[in-house]
């Protein structure tokens, strides 16, 4: 996922450090991993920044482009924002929103944010063999509101919920942070993208109380989804 911040700052915590990240910077954060996020406002109490995650195979397309280039670990720190960058990212975020917008030209604007992203030092690490996480990730990300759980998921890969658990923790990740990871991050996605409302998202995702919705979100993110569709408005 690439970030822009516009306003404010965003402060990151993975398990490979933390990154403070302030207005006109952006930060790549390479996927599968659980994300801590404090979101504080700048000069006029206004925190906004714009998110676009690629898919695996958008990644893998640019592996031999990107050959001997670093690959990101935990994230990158982008400082030094130039114009160029901020255009492409711009006419990216619009295709993607932009329904009208074949689906093969928003890749191809996408793509072309990956290029800028190599331009700028790095590039994301494409998949390998896929870890547990990363299946249960595939396993469930494409139906959130099911009722995720150690139990149900363990079953899904014949495998005893202590097997469940003790190969999660070598992996540094647990049930409950893959579920509600993957929750959250559709969530945003509805949010920028469609104009459902709040509580409908809530179940799109998989939370019968809008309210505990709302808290997960903002502990996740910084600000609720209510203050996010405000502002996209």
């Amino acid at each position: 996922m690439l970030t822009l911040i516009r306003h404010g700052t965003k402060k990151l915590s993975l398990s490979g450090g933390e990154y403070l990240i302030r207005q006109g910077e952006a930060v790549a954060v390479a996927g599968r991993q659980s994300v801590d996020v404090v979101n504080r406002a700048g000069a006029g109490g206004r925190h906004c920044s714009s998110s676009i995650a690629f898919d695996s195979s958008l990644i893998a397309s640019h592996a031999e482009t990107n050959a001997g280039r670093p690959e990101i670990g935990s994230a990158l720190h982008i400082p030094a924002v130039s114009p160029a960058l901020v255009r492409s990212f711009d006419t990216a975020l619009n295709a993607i929103a932009d329904k009208t917008v074949p689906l093969r030209i928003a890749r191809h604007q996408a793509s072309e944010l990956l290029l800028w992203l190599s331009e700028s030092g790095a590039c994301f690490r494409p998949e390998k063999e896929p870890t547990l996480n990363v299946r249960i990730r595939r396993h469930i990300e494409n139906n959130a509101a099911m009722e995720w759980n150690a139990a149900t998921i363990a079953a899904a890969f014949a495998m005893s919920e202590a097997t469940l658990r003790r190969k999660l923790a070598s992996e540094n990740t647990s049930v409950v942070e893959i579920v509600t990871d993957i929750r959250m991050s559709s969530a945003l996605k509805l949010l920028q993208s469609t104009t459902q409302s709040v509580n409908r998202i809530a179940q799109l995702v998989g939370y019968e109380s809008p309210s505990h919705f709302s808290m997960i979100f903002k502990q996740r993110f910084g600000f609720s989804p209510t203050t996010l569709r405000d502002r996209e408005r």
